[in-house]
């Protein structure tokens, strides 16, 4: 029996089901069978294919993010991706000699005149400090740091470790796989529910097989009816008969 288990968000009076991070249904086949929590009730699956998720967050304390996120698309120990933009001082008007600024992870360097040399590197763009008016310009490439989710509650997102100093938004990104099942889930929206996907068949008319746990199921039969409808069709149509 091949039974394949993941983590998966579910929808009320929804078709979709979403995977957790781990997750490759790449071989995931139409016709293939899948069920949530242990329940005995099969779903037929209709077709699969790769998420990429990205959303804004902002910051709420030093290891957690909120996310405007109705879908329940992220999961508990998901792989996920922060990323953020840095910025550079283009100039600076005022007296430089000698000052440090705290808002920069790197701090600018100037000449005699005030002339930027070294233009620094800092995730906010604060206009005035201590006198001296920055303008900034903007790094091409985004930072990009690998964090996991320890924990959820609605929007508020538990980070594995804490975000870097200053950072108070950015984006969150990471590669899912969306499951589209032939009928509406109909119990109520849940994240990370266990699922079982099954997927024998039959060697000649890839009949699905009934698991060993499990009673007669509508789903199962109605696709084994499906695929003999199918092949019996074909026949009858070879032999010229209406």
């Amino acid at each position: 029996m091949k039974e394949n288990n993941t983590k998966v968000s579910l929808f009320t009076n929804s078709n979709r089901v979403i995977s957790d991070t781990f997750t490759n249904w790449e071989s995931v086949r139409e016709g293939s069978l899948v069920r949530f929590g242990g329940a005995k009730v099969f779903y037929t699956v209709n077709s699969v294919k790769k998420l990429f998720y990205i959303k804004p967050f902002k910051r709420e304390e030093d290891y957690s993010i909120s996310i405007v996120d109705g879908s329940k698309t992220l999961l508990i120990e998901d792989q996920i991706n922060i990323s953020f933009k840095e910025y550079y001082v283009l100039e600076a008007e005022g007296n430089t000699k000698g000052k440090t600024f705290s808002h920069f992870s790197e701090q600018p360097e100037f000449d005699n005149e005030g002339n930027v040399t070294y233009p620094g590197k800092t995730v906010q763009r604060i206009t005035e400090v201590d006198g001296v008016k920055f303008s900034y310009g903007e790094y091409e490439d985004r930072i990009i740091l690998p964090y996991s989710i320890s924990f959820i509650n609605g929007d508020l997102i538990t980070l594995n470790k804490d975000l870097p100093k200053n950072v108070n938004i950015g984006k969150v990104s990471c590669e899912k796989w969306e499951m589209f099942l032939e009928n509406k889930y109909m119990g109520k929206d849940a994240r990370n529910v266990d699922s079982q996907i099954i997927r024998d068949f039959t060697p000649n008319l890839n009949l699905p097989l009934l698991p060993n746990f499990s009673p007669s199921n509508g789903a199962l039969t109605n696709q084994a009816l499906k695929i003999i409808d199918k092949e019996i069709q074909a026949i009858k149509a070879k032999l010229g008969i209406s």
